[in-house]
């Protein structure tokens, strides 16, 4: 067997070289597609809390919008009158009394603590109160003058994520005392 010397075999030094360059390729995607994983985490969870955050934001909007309903419903004589209580931990919109059924409390109640934020209906007992959301870092509840002729408020409630997003919902707050006009 005749061996040619212009046929070579790799080396040591080229094989570790090979192997060194092949580990770094490796290293490289393993941390980019760590990275992908990491933002694509991030952006999902950005998305939920989003679409979390929408829902009870519409949840409450629509407990407004009945709350004012009733305010616009009432005679100018009734004394049972909706209202609203700002407390130290959320709200609660009282509903007047209808016919065959007692008065109706909606209340939004936030954990600082936990971050939690539920809601509490009289009007349905199974399940009270349940959570609507966590991850919440912001809860208020203002009454903001708007108009210092006629003393009309905004009853104004703004909810902020640990995510950074913020949403509020605003509704005019009727004259407590019966309009004479």
């Amino acid at each position: 067997m005749i061996i040619n010397r212009h046929q070579r075999g790799m080396t040591l030094v080229e094989v570790l070289a090979a192997l060194a360059l092949l580990s770094m390729l490796v290293a490289s995607t393993s941390s980019l597609t760590g990275y992908i994983a990491r933002v694509s985490a991030d952006l999902q969870a950005d998305a939920t809390a989003r679409s979390a955050l929408s829902a009870t934001v519409d949840l409450i909007a629509a407990d407004l919008d009945a709350w004012s309903a009733a305010h616009a419903s009432i005679e100018a004589d009734e004394t049972d009158r909706p209202s609203v209580v700002t407390t130290v931990d959320g709200v609660e919109l009282e509903f007047p009394a209808e016919e065959g059924r007692s008065a109706r409390t909606i209340a939004y109640r936030f954990d600082e603590f936990s971050g939690r934020l539920t809601r509490a209906d009289t009007m349905d007992e199974a399940d009270q109160p349940r959570d609507l959301m966590g991850r919440i870092a912001r809860f208020d509840v203002s009454l903001i003058e708007v108009d210092r002729s006629d003393g009309q408020e905004q009853l104004l409630i703004e909810v902020a994520t640990e995510h950074g997003i913020t949403r509020s919902i605003a509704v005019y707050r009727p004259p407590s005392e019966p309009n004479d006009g």
